[in-house]
């Protein structure tokens, strides 16, 4: 969005709230296969420890708004890509 006070310039949107309790670790593993990226792959691309994302993915780990944000951006999701849609089955 524009910056009225500094013409010529943008200011960030305000971040997108996500209820990361929902972030679902299956959606994750289907995502990377499907991009045929190994884990090492995306521990590289978001510079992150491969163990703790492995952990994540396991649903072993609770997941951080910087890693979540950091994966959603190596495997070029939009933001609430990874979460359950938290109707009943």
């Amino acid at each position: 969005m524009p910056d009225l006070a500094h013409p010529g310039t943008t200011t960030p949107a305000p971040p997108i709230h996500l209820d990361l309790d929902r972030f679902d670790p299956a959606a994750l593993r289907y995502v990377r296969q499907k991009h045929r990226l190994s884990m090492a792959d995306i521990a590289a691309r978001t510079k992150r420890s491969m163990w703790h994302l492995y952990k994540v993915e396991r649903g072993e780990r609770p997941i951080s708004r910087p890693i979540y944000d950091d994966i959603c951006a190596a495997l070029a999701l939009e933001p609430g890509a990874l979460l359950s849609s938290g109707a009943a089955e």
